[in-house]
């Protein structure tokens, strides 16, 4: 498995990643610390893609690489780019992964920063959600 790293969205990346659990969904992890930015193929999920990606170096520790969903529905035969979800995979929730809202906000800003790249049209306001459920708690 080689990590294909995510620098634009287009009809191609939608053909080939697109429809992951969620019809029109692609998936991506972004490497808080440099941005770089990976898909996460239809057919792995996403704390199989984490643990290689930490094996090989791509990424420091798994908390680093942070889940950002671009949501996409058909309109006339293309794709639209509809919404954003940051935060949230499997990985978070099975296995307790949890990120600061620096380093969600910052993938949430690069999940923006693609869409609007996009050779894929998108609606305006897109439906945006950051979700803290899987933050790092403060101790006070």
């Amino acid at each position: 498995m080689k990590p294909e790293i995510c620098t634009t969205l287009t009809l191609d990346n939608y053909l080939k990643y697109g429809d992951r659990k969620v019809p029109g969904r692609i998936s991506l992890f972004v490497n808080s610390p440099n941005a770089e930015t990976y898909f996460v193929p239809i057919d792995t999920e996403h704390i199989v893609l984490a643990k290689y990606l930490v094996a090989k170096s791509y990424a420091r520790i798994l908390s680093d690489l942070v889940p950002v969903h671009i949501d996409t529905k058909m309109d006339g035969g293309e794709p639209c780019i509809t919404g954003i979800i940051t935060g949230a995979s499997g990985m978070e929730i099975g296995y307790g992964v949890r990120h600061s809202l620096d380093e969600l906000q910052r993938a949430h800003g690069r999940g923006k920063e693609l869409v609007m790249m996009a050779h894929l049209y998108h609606t305006e306001p897109l439906n945006e959600n950051v979700i803290r459920r899987y933050m790092i708690k403060k101790v006070a």
